[in-house]
């Protein structure tokens, strides 16, 4: 290479460091020097009736004081009403301005209920779970009203992890706050991590708003990083018992009190400098090798041309070979189409036992478009729930599926090999290994298994045979796979993990999933099981004689309550997306239309989604006789196991002499009046009468002051897969709820 070739090359390179160094310090220097409008809400919540919290006040005046200095217009509000709470939100959400910086500052209690988070108002006074909504704010609200401000910067900090006060009169509310998924631009700070419980504190402030405030007005520290160092401060002070937690979706650098312009620019000083030196140093090996490079590589053009042109041919004979194969297995497929169906044989001959390393081929079976599996999940304490998977793109070489739970959905691609896909979503955090493992490959054995990245920790994973495996689905012959490894939790603490997988070729994907780990530390492990409730396709040979799927079973339940002889044959069993459309009416003359949309549906659960105008009202039924309150707006629905013929045949049993029906009256008795043809703006049915007697006190909770009787009758369809009609009737309800349409899978 000439040296006017290898001056220009130093020159070139040199040139584009300098300018991609510069145009980085110009641009975190923009993002750290934050000059938009600065607004903040600070609320302190701790004069409970039932539940005093000594902090949260002082620990807002203190958020307050120290905003105020670092140059927040600041709102303060203490002890507030649910009201009030509703308002500060309100004004707070109208002075954001488009590109301005916002803080919301929570202390006080808080809870979650169903994967949300509410906050709790001074004059909450919740008796059912239901009422949280109404009763509380929702911190979905707070980030609403960022999301509306269009602001630069949103930090939400929650200082509201302590025990629920009215924990104990719900049925499924969880310890703590639920985790959240931040928005583009936000970052939301808990107290503690998700589902733990933070403490009060025994001095002036609380444990955790005392290190923020230690750290808050540090010179040139990032947001992230001051977060980090009061998690840091927090988990030593309480010897890791409380742990706080972030979720951020931050787009850049942002601090609460910049550093000093002298500190500043001399810093900037020293980093041109470096980076400039830095920068020609680079540019003279780079030029130099360059160099080098291009003299050992002239002799080696003709050996390089030649090995060019052997991989053109061998291309060309592979994709050949390839067309070959592709027409042989056409024309086995044609041929076997065209066979004539196989002669029963007189005896079954014995199934060999396949080896425990012999491969399951999925021939035929790759998932398409449209294939779509519904399973249930469930964390092996409290929390479970349903979910549906679909195929949205699907290669030879790659498969792209969405899980949806309630209105949440989330993609994921996965590709040939061992992967761990973690999907949060709707208060849920899904795991997912290689759900594709038969179809992408390679289900055998490789060298590979030995040494897995899962998650960021490693795995060695062994085939473990084909088994028989029953799950909801029905039954399966399945492949086998056991993954062992060690899985980093709390930041540092490691705690043996074992995964175990079925694989079903017939179903396309996997039918069980199960992780399974003991906390060395005394807390709880790894419990979380995936199971298989029914597939949205057929399913083809490879199953036991077991029905195959939920549908089948439920078929089976809704003949024996069919009409004989008549045009109301049994429909079937709920399937997501099955609808119907109710009117309410009562004697005040009040009247809505509503509808009733099934989300998820297996044997043991089924759960919908009612809908009336924007408001919306999400509840799960279970097997068994009760009666479910719902709030849609200003409207106020009881319904009565409404999937209840579902559930398998109905007749009398014997826990129905004694229903607890209202928490704050006497047992309820329950009892079948036959059949009967009810005629419902929808049409006429032949439907299954069920009637509920009892008495309900006229005041809650004192039955001094007597009682009235109060009955519900509903008539089940099982054409409508639903109840068609409820009328109930006491002192001060006489309600009336028909079917009126319905659009059925």
């Amino acid at each position: 290479m000439s040296s006017h070739l290898h001056a220009f090359c130093r020159l070139l390179v040199t040139a584009l460091l300098v300018f991609a160094a510069q145009s980085l310090m110009v641009q975190g220097s923009a993002v750290a020097n934050f000059s938009g409008k600065r607004i903040a809400l600070v609320i302190g919540n701790g004069k409970y009736p039932t539940a005093p919290l000594k902090n949260p006040v002082n620990d807002a005046r203190a958020m307050a004081k120290s905003l105020k200095e670092l140059g927040f217009e600041v709102t303060l509000r203490e002890n507030s009403s649910q009201r009030d709470l509703a308002a500060a939100v309100r004004q707070f959400g109208s002075s954001i301005t488009p590109g301005s910086a916002a803080v919301f500052y929570f202390a006080g209690h808080g809870m979650q209920v169903k994967g949300r988070n509410y906050l709790v108002p001074t004059d909450a006074d919740i008796q059912l779970e239901d009422e949280v909504p109404y009763s509380t704010i929702d911190v979905s609200l707070v980030l609403d009203k960022m999301e509306v401000g269009k602001s630069a910067v949103n930090i939400v900090i929650l200082d509201a992890c302590r025990n629920n006060p009215f924990a104990r009169r719900f049925r499924s509310s969880g310890t703590g706050l639920a985790q959240m998924d931040a928005p583009i631009g936000t970052l939301i700070a808990f107290a503690t991590a998700p589902g733990s419980v933070a403490q009060d504190g025994t001095g002036e402030n609380g444990i955790y708003t005392k290190h923020l405030l230690d750290s808050i007005a540090t010179p040139g520290l990032a947001v992230e990083q001051m977060f980090k160092r009061v998690r840091v401060g927090v988990a030593r002070d309480t010897n890791e018992a409380q742990v706080p937690w972030e979720s951020s979706s931050m787009k850049g650098d942002f601090v609460f009190r910049e550093a000093a312009p002298q500190q500043t620019a001399s810093q900037d000083k020293l980093i041109e400098e470096a980076v400039r030196a830095a920068a020609e140093r680079a540019a003279s090996l780079t030029a130099e090798r360059m160099a080098r490079e291009q003299a050992a590589r002239q002799p080696q053009n003709d050996k390089a041309k030649a090995e060019q042109e052997a991989l053109v041919a061998e291309r060309e004979r592979l994709l050949r070979e390839r067309e070959r194969l592709a027409a042989e297995n056409e024309a086995l497929r044609r041929q076997a189409a065209q066979a004539p169906a196989p002669v029963a044989l007189a005896a079954p001959t014995p199934a060999v036992q396949r080896p425990a390393n012999a491969p399951i081929t999925a021939a035929g079976n790759r998932p398409t478009v449209g294939d779509r599996w519904t399973y249930r999940y469930s964390d092996g304490y409290e929390k479970k729930g349903t979910f549906t998977v679909r195929i949205t793109t699907a290669t030879d070489s790659s498969i792209t599926d969405e899980v949806v739970i309630g209105r949440s959905r989330l993609s994921a691609s996965f590709e040939p090999g061992m992967e761990w896909a973690s999907r949060n979503l709707d208060g849920y955090s899904l795991r997912e290994i290689s759900p594709y493992l038969l179809s992408l490959g390679p289900a055998e054995p490789t060298e590979a298994w030995s040494n897995i990245s899962l998650g960021g920790n490693a795995f060695t994973a062994r085939p473990a045979g084909t088994e028989s495996i029953t799950v909801p689905a029905g039954s399966f012959e399945a492949r086998k796979i056991v993954l062992k490894g060690e899985q980093v939790y709390l930041g540092s603490r490691t705690r043996p993990l074992t995964i175990t997988i079925w694989y079903s070729p017939s179903v396309k994907r996997y039918v069980k999933m199960s992780f399974h780990s003991e906390d060395k530390w005394g807390g709880g492990g790894d419990r979380d099981e995936i199971v298989l409730i029914e597939t949205g396709f057929p399913v083809s040979a490879g199953m036991s004689s077991a029905v195959s799927g939920t549908a089948g079973k439920s078929a089976t339940a809704f003949a024996s309550l069919a009409p004989t002889g008549g045009s109301t044959a049994a429909a079937g069993f709920p399937k997501v997306g099955d609808t119907w459309t109710y009117r309410f009416s009562d004697i005040y003359g009040k009247s809505e239309t509503y509808t009733v949309q099934v989300t998820a549906a297996s044997t043991g659960e089924i759960t919908d989604e009612a809908r009336l105008g924007k408001a919306r009202h999400a509840a799960s039924f279970e097997p068994g006789l009760e009666l479910a309150d719902r709030k849609l707006g200003n409207l106020a629905l009881r319904e009565v196991s409404p999937y209840l013929l579902s559930h398998g045949p109905l007749r009398d049993k014997p826990e129905w002499k004694s229903l607890k029906i209202f928490d704050s009256s006497p047992p309820f008795t329950a009892r079948l009046a036959g059949k009967e043809t009810i005629t419902v703006p929808a049409g006429s049915f032949e439907a299954e009468k069920l009637v509920i007697e009892g008495n309900r006190y006229r005041w809650a909770n004192n039955p001094s002051g007597g009682s009235d009787s109060y009955s519900l009758t509903v008539w089940y369809a099982p054409i409508a897969k639903r109840y068609v009609k409820i009328r109930i009737h006491g002192r001060n309800d006489n309600e009336t709820i028909e079917l009126t349409g319905m659009k059925l899978d």
